[in-house]
């Protein structure tokens, strides 16, 4: 059984303004979508995050088993191996 643990969803720290590359950062998507308007039709508008948006799987600490239920640090084997 694998579970995931669920974040709530990363929200941007900036958006930018890209033509090919970035070239201009803004705190507000409005900001960005009019500068966009600005450059021409080649300027595209995306969210910037601090850090890609990960999704955790819970795992065992000792064999590595994405088993563990996300509230105890191992799998029901180890688990069972260690209270023996």
């Amino acid at each position: 059984m694998t579970k995931e643990i669920t974040q709530p969803a990363q929200e941007p720290v900036a958006w930018g303004v890209f033509e090919g590359n970035l070239h201009d950062i803004f705190f507000t998507q409005s900001e960005a979508q009019e500068m966009a308007e600005l450059k021409g039709s080649h300027a595209k508008v995306q969210p910037l995050y601090a850090a890609p948006p990960k999704t955790q799987t819970a795992c065992c600490a000792e064999c590595g088993k994405k088993e563990s239920d996300g509230w105890f640090l191992y799998c029901v084997n180890c688990m069972e191996k260690a209270n023996v």
